[in-house]
């Protein structure tokens, strides 16, 4: 996969305090026997990681490059430390909005590190692909020739990897608004940790009607079309088919 390096911090702040004692302490009471406060640890860390669709349906494994600070004890403040790299394991069926927790590798305090914090997010399509819950819908926009005697579209493939899209074939009779549902094509259900089944693909018809038709333009459809459209109420419906 590819690095991304993020510099300092996104947001949050000190983890959760330390379970010991402070540093430099020599008991556990002082100040008229109050108990010492445990040092704080470091910011925590927030990073964001985009990822494509192959990734959340297939999985991944990334490079993410974060820079942090170390504790200068001496001098009792933040220090410029050196970039830890982090391996984020992306598992199939992973969804925008998951956070992966890296326990002790933010920024350093006197107690101790923070965590990190790694948001995934989604990359754009620039085709207008988009999820839906577990389902990848697919907008196809068709002429009213191919939404009549049928198309052949590119569906992503987020079964195998290697095969980016898989050519299909639509031979029935669409209609604008309709959403053809191409079962387990979609992305990884994860329950229990695990995926199990999957998601479907959806195509969403958007056919395209002329704007204006000549006289015989008209003639020839009602020709064509009418006896057709007469005898078949239910053209002018629309809805969705599985395939």
């Amino acid at each position: 996969g590819m690095d991304f390096s993020y510099s300092d911090t996104t947001g949050g702040g000190g983890g959760m305090p330390s379970g010991g004692m402070g540093f430099g302490a020599s008991s556990a009471f002082g100040n008229g026997g109050k108990r010492f406060r445990p040092e704080p640890k470091g910011r925590g860390l927030s990073v964001q990681l985009p990822c494509t669709f192959e990734e959340f349906a297939m999985g991944s494994t990334r490079k993410l490059k974060v820079n942090r600070d170390d504790w200068d004890y001496q001098n009792a403040k933040p220090k410029q430390g050196e970039p830890q790299v982090l391996t984020v394991n992306i598992l199939p069926g992973y969804k925008a909005g998951t956070k992966l927790t890296f326990e002790s590798m933010g920024d350093a305090g006197p107690g101790g590190r923070g965590d990190v914090i790694v948001e995934l997010v989604e990359k754009p399509s620039t085709k207008g692909w988009r999820r839906e819950e577990n389902d990848l819908v697919i907008p196809v926009r068709v002429s009213l020739v191919d939404a009549l005697c049928g198309f052949e579209t590119q569906v992503p493939n987020l079964v195998v990897k290697g095969s980016p899209v898989s050519p299909f074939r639509v031979d029935h009779v669409v209609r604008h608004g309709e959403r053809v549902v191409l079962p387990d094509m979609g992305f990884p259900i994860r329950r229990g940790g695990q995926p199990r089944g999957r998601g479907d693909a959806v195509l969403a018809i958007e056919v395209d009607y002329p704007r204006r038709l000549t006289a015989d333009q008209k003639q020839q459809i009602r020709q064509v079309l009418g006896p057709i459209i007469g005898g078949n109420s239910g053209l002018g419906r629309t809805g969705s088919g599985r395939l």
